[in-house]
């Protein structure tokens, strides 16, 4: 192929290097107005007074904005489909807080030290309420954090605010309680993972101005400008038709940035004043005031045949969405929807619990959502009965995980199809990713564990993993490919580049398609005015949902030219051979360049504008797959453990560009390790973050993790664009339990709540001994 599966330089990637403006911050007007938040100091309080007389007075502040500013609209900040499937529990701002770092009022000012300063100058009382910081407490709990009688749920999802539940949910697959009676090998065991941080680069952004047309315009960090742009109509209750929102280059997102932030309080800055302004978030503001990964509490058991045939799955869980409830059931489901069919050859699977509130940060998207929780658990659960059994852990999972051509009903069972039919498994090339794996990391010399001194031990550890490629039935994407004279492209889409590359990925596909070269294609995306709809960049949908409607319209845009150039050959379509560049008639030498063609429509005969236009909507979610394992050197004094090496095989389909698609799971690997080992999101007792800054926050570096070794399978899908599935998650998922698995064999530790730590493996160390 000429485009297509060839490691292309980023479109963008030149200009940005060379510094050039194209972040959210860079394009806001220079006279911008400066907007800041007061935040709540309490994690659970009733604002009983507010008083900014003395703020507004001040030389320089032009607007102060409180909940008495606002009609009292109840709407969900997360973008996602629409019914959304979140609870619509937010206000913009609201006389109860519900944790530290909860909105209370906004100022815009000349500049941002008169802001600041506008703020010290906010007169609040407060009744402090009590605070609920433990979530396995949150259950019908005394205090209610979300009493308000006007928010509600879109369609049942379980949502019972005066118990403090977001959303529940069950689900079963035959008969677990009976396949487990039945069982020779039970295990049970609690896992507990944490909430982590999205640390991305660019902090979140926004800005306003009202055009020419009297239009308000909102430059936005966001994932999901379409999605952004519905809420702040719902919200502000403003015509949809006079808000476009404008996505520039974004500096990173993981899910972080798949909601509205700044976004509410710029715009009715700017309908109240007149004027543009912006507002960019803190670091502190990121960490404490938008979102964290769900942390969830999983408790397993498996049940299994003395042979190594896993019977029954039991897997209940309890989720923490904090203070509201921003993806909730989603996150929720997809701890068993992506992790429970990797083994379908079960007997019986139970999945079901709670999502509650607290009074933490809210928790949301990120990255793996929700399948590295349920991983985790699952594969650390499944290290166990391995041990337990006496068998081999690559030897258990082959017996039982799945392959292609098979299925599960968990798929029907959990959208991944409908009742009574499941989607099959056209592509899956999971048991070589297994084998390729242990064979580059030498698993069968190494496992379980090398006693390389006598205080070090070398253990080794796997995990296997699977994903999604968008959302069945709901995630839908569409592209806009139009001819210019001289017979270059311009590529109109929805997508939303969010530094994966997905401007590059879709212009490769669009160009294989048209026969031509990446040069060739120029992309427009994410402009809510100029670009076609599409949900956004999450659910690992981009190549597979947005690519698809690319080749689509760039297949119709190739019979549109073939069609124009048989006309102006004066032949039929069936005598035309197009090679991309040139329309030569068969079997003669009559032939006409794209360009002289280009030119002959915009300029001399048969004038009209080529512009071709399709969508796609996907009916199954062909999931990517990688087997992931680590090689760790434990000291069995201190605890402490290196990474040695960590190897990747995966099986994304087709990569339309591999050197992307190595970035992206070398970089989910990285955060998945950063999961594993190093972060924790940390509340002091009154339920302020400890680790709110880069000091306190530890993520990993190259310092720490010096080997990360990724492989692709040959794999095609014959559903996605060109054969590919999605890889913007799958690398995350694995590093969790495979860390763990490997500490196990290495000390006989399980480390049964996230992170693992020196001194959670001392501890456990030093409790063998006892």
């Amino acid at each position: 192929m000429r485009c297509v599966s060839h490691e292309l330089p980023s479109v963008d990637g030149k200009g940005l290097m060379l510094g050039k403006p194209a972040y959210t911050d860079d394009l806001a007007e220079p006279n911008s107005l400066v907007v800041k938040v007061l935040r709540s100091p309490h994690a659970h309080a009733i604002i009983t007074s507010i008083n900014t007389e003395k703020a507004k007075v001040l030389e320089g502040v032009i607007c102060v904005l409180t909940h008495k500013d606002f009609k009292r609209i109840p709407f969900t900040r997360a973008g996602q489909g629409y019914p959304e499937p979140s609870p619509h529990d937010k206000f913009i701002l609201d006389e109860r807080v519900r944790y530290v770092g909860d909105e209370v009022a906004a100022v815009a000012a000349e500049d941002e030290i008169i802001a600041l300063r506008a703020l010290e100058l906010i007169e609040v009382k407060y009744q402090v309420l009590p605070a609920i910081l433990d979530f396995e407490t949150a259950y019908k709990n005394e205090s209610i954090i979300h009493p308000e009688p006007e928010i509600h749920e879109m369609f049942p999802i379980g949502f019972e605010p005066k118990e403090n539940i977001a959303a529940t949910y069950e689900m079963e697959v035959g008969s677990v309680e009976d396949v487990l009676l039945k069982a020779d090998v039970i295990y049970k065991e609690t896992y507990y993972t944490q909430a982590q941080a999205h640390v991305m680069m660019e902090p979140h952004t926004s800005n306003a101005r009202i055009d020419y047309q009297g239009r308000l315009v909102i430059y936005s960090s966001t994932q999901t400008p379409f999605h952004v742009r519905r809420i702040l109509s719902q919200g502000l209750e403003y015509p949809l038709s006079k808000i476009r929102v404008i996505k520039p280059r974004v500096g990173g997102g993981f899910g972080g940035k798949q909601c509205i932030h700044g976004e509410f309080f710029v715009a009715a800055v700017t309908l109240r004043t007149g004027r543009p302004c912006k507002m960019n978030y803190t670091r502190k503001e990121v960490f404490e005031s938008y979102y964290s990964r769900h942390p969830m509490r999983f408790d397993i058991t498996l049940g299994a045949s003395k042979s190594g045939k896993l019977q029954g799955i039991d897997m209940r869980v309890l989720s923490d969405t904090g203070a509201y409830g921003e993806h909730a059931l989603t996150v929720f489901m997809i701890a068993g929807s992506k992790v429970l069919p990797m083994y379908n050859k079960v007997g019986a699977v139970r999945f079901g619990g709670k999502v509650v509130y607290t009074n933490h940060t809210p928790a949301g998207a990120y990255r793996g959502y929700g399948a590295i929780q349920g991983n985790y658990a699952i594969e650390s659960a499944v290290e166990n009965l391995c041990a337990k059994l006496g068998i081999d852990s690559i030897t258990f999972r082959k017996m039982n995980m799945i392959d292609e051509g098979e299925t599960s009903p968990i798929f029907a069972k959990m959208g991944e199809g409908t009742e009574g039919t499941a989607m099959n498994m056209d592509s899956c090339k999971l048991p070589y990713c297994v084998d390729q794996g242990a064979k580059l990391i030498d698993w069968h010399l190494k496992y379980p564990r090398q006693q390389l001194s006598k205080t070090k031990v070398k253990g080794m550890g796997m995990a296997i993993a699977m994903q999604g490629s968008g959302i069945p039935y709901i995630d839908m994407a569409s592209a806009i490919i139009k001819l210019n004279d001289d017979g270059f492209y311009n590529l109109l889409i929805g997508a939303t580049d969010i530094g994966q590359g997905s401007d590059t990925v879709l212009a490769q596909i669009a160009a294989e398609s048209l026969g031509t070269t990446l040069d060739q294609v120029i992309v427009y995306s994410s402009d809510s005015d100029l670009t076609p709809f599409d949900t956004g960049a999450y659910a690992s949908s981009t190549t597979y949902i947005s690519g698809n409607a690319v080749k689509k319209a760039a297949d119709n845009m190739r019979q549109m030219i073939i069609e124009e150039g048989a006309k102006a050959l004066e032949v039929s379509v069936d005598d035309v051979i197009y090679d991309g560049s040139t329309l030569q008639v068969r079997d003669s030498d009559k032939t006409m360049t794209l360009k002289e063609l280009a030119n002959r429509l915009y300029y001399n005969e048969d004038q009209r504008q080529l512009v071709a236009t399709d969508s796609y909507v996907g009916t199954i979610s062909p999931p990517p797959f990688m087997a992931g394992f680590v090689e760790v050197d434990v000291d069995i004094e201190t605890g402490e453990f290196d990474i040695v090496d960590y190897v990747a095989v995966v099986d994304c389909g087709t990569t339309i560009n591999p050197l992307l698609a190595r970035g992206q799971v070398e970089g989910g690997i990285l955060q998945g390790i950063g999961m594993a080992v190093y972060e924790d999101v940390i509340y002091n007792a009154k339920g302020v973050q400890v680790t709110n800054n880069l000091m306190n926050y530890r993520i990993p570096t190259r310092k720490e993790v010096t080997s990360i070794r990724v492989e692709f399978a040959d794999s095609y899908e014959e559903s996605g664009p060109y054969g590919a599935k999605s890889v913007g998650e799958i690398g995350i998922d694995t590093p969790p339990a495979a860390i763990a698995n490997a500490i196990y064999n290495a000390v006989g530790v399980r480390i049964t709540s996230l992170p693992i730590t020196p001194e959670k493996v001392l501890s456990g160390i030093m409790a063998l001994k006892k």
